[in-house]
């Protein structure tokens, strides 16, 4: 420090520090939600590996909502094109349709020929139904999470600066978070 080699300590404005503490916490719940997809991933490839074949997202609303009420191959094969698309309506709101009833015979279809594991299916049931509601809390979280970030950062001069080169909203608040202000 005699020398001169040193850099000044100055703490940072009441904002930023509400920042970090927020981008903090999010990414702790985009960690827990990448291993509850994970876990949901493994899942399907035991219990009904060729599911994928029909869903390029398998978190998407009329995903999850197959998930949620007839997740196993035996499941499927146990209901009508229509009565798939009956449930779906509970979860989905347009979930009909030619589109609708050509997923529910894939889905059959696939179900009808799967090499899934079929031994203590219940249980394994039980394990997913708790995995999805954990992943839908989990999306919650984050979304609050963002909107908490959403409120801190126009407290913060520079933010507006980093969006307008297509920073999206999280990656703004990781910079100014750990990067500081601009200035």
């Amino acid at each position: 420090m005699s020398r001169g080699f040193y850099t000044p300590f100055s703490p940072k404005d009441e904002a930023f520090r509400r920042l970090r503490v927020m981008v903090t916490n999010r990414e702790h719940w985009v960690v827990k939600s990448g291993r509850t997809k994970n876990r949901i991933h493994r899942w399907l490839d035991i219990r009904f590996p060729e599911y994928r074949q029909a869903f390029d997202d398998i978190f998407s609303d009329r995903s999850l909502a197959t998930l949620r009420r007839f997740p196993a191959p035996s499941d499927l094969l146990q209901l009508t094109p229509e009565q798939m698309v009956q449930i779906w309506g509970e979860y989905m709101a347009r979930p009909g349709g030619v589109r609708g009833k050509n997923k529910a015979l894939e889905l059959q279809s696939l179900a009808r020929h799967s090499v899934g594991d079929t031994t203590a299916l219940e249980e394994d049931k039980w394990e997913l139904r708790h995995l999805i509601e954990e992943y839908e809390r989990i999306c919650r979280i984050i979304d609050e999470a963002d909107e908490m970030i959403e409120k801190i950062l126009p407290e913060i001069p520079c933010s507006d600066l980093v969006r307008s080169v297509g920073a999206s909203v999280p990656a703004t608040a990781a910079i100014l978070a750990f990067g500081g202000g601009l200035t």
